[in-house]
This record gives C-alpha cells, structure tokens and sequence, in this order.
C-alpha cells in the first residue's frame, strides 16, 4: 500500500514536473515572441517617423 502510495506520489511529480517545464518553455517562447513583434513595430515606427520627416517640411 505505501508502495503504491509513493508510486502515485512519484506519477503526480512527473505530471506536475513536466507541466512546470513546458510552462516554463512556452513562457519563454512566448516572451521571446513578443519581444520580436515589439522590435519590429518599433522599428517599423522608426522607420515611418524617419520617413515623414523626411518628406514633410515641417517635421
């Protein structure tokens, strides 16, 4: 019985062990992600910015 007991402790450990690392993973991925999204809309508005004051007089 206690055995058993632990067995199933160790199963739900795996279980949650494996959740907490993928979490963890797509976090991760998922900031990451964001990150290169926001890099390029900035730089996109940079470039925009850049672009209109380039072409507009009064700037």
């Amino acid at each position: 019985m206690h055995y058993l007991t632990l067995l199933k402790g160790k199963a739900y450990c795996d279980i949650y062990c494996k959740r907490i690392t993928f979490n963890v993973k797509f976090r991760y991925v998922y900031v990451t992600f964001i990150g290169v999204v926001v890099a390029i809309i900035n730089l996109n508005n940079k470039n925009n910015h850049h672009f209109k004051t380039l072409t507009t007089n009064d700037g």
